[in-house]
C-alpha cells in the first residue's frame, strides 16, 4: 500500500465514524500528524463537489424547501471549507 493510498483510506475511515457530526472532524493523514496540502485538497474537493450535487440535483420541479436545503447545506459546506483555508473560502463567496 503506497503513501496516497494510505493516506485516502484514512480519511475515508475518518469520514465514515463520525458522518452527522456537527463539527468539522478534519482528516488528518496518519503520517502527518496533520492535514497536509494534499489532505486538504481533497478535503476541499469534496465539498465542491457536494455543493455541486445539490444544484445538479434540483430541477424545474423542485419545491422552494428543496431548493432552501440546497442553499443552506451549501452554506454549511462553505462554512467547513473556512475552518480549513480561510483565503480559499474568501474566493468561492467573493469577499
Amino acid at each position: 500500500m503506497n503513501l496516497q493510498t494510505m493516506r485516502r483510506t484514512t480519511m475515508l475511515t475518518a469520514l465514515w465514524i463520525i458522518p452527522s457530526a456537527k463539527h468539522v472532524v478534519h482528516n488528518m493523514c496518519m503520517q502527518c500528524k496533520g492535514m497536509c496540502d494534499s489532505c486538504k485538497k481533497e478535503f476541499i474537493d469534496t465539498r465542491l463537489r457536494r455543493c455541486a450535487n445539490l444544484f445538479a440535483n434540483l430541477g424545474t420541479d423542485s419545491t422552494p424547501e428543496e431548493r432552501l436545503y440546497a442553499y443552506q447545506k451549501e452554506e454549511e459546506l462553505l462554512k467547513q471549507i473556512a475552518k480549513v483555508d480561510k483565503e480559499m473560502s474568501d474566493r468561492l463567496l467573493g469577499l
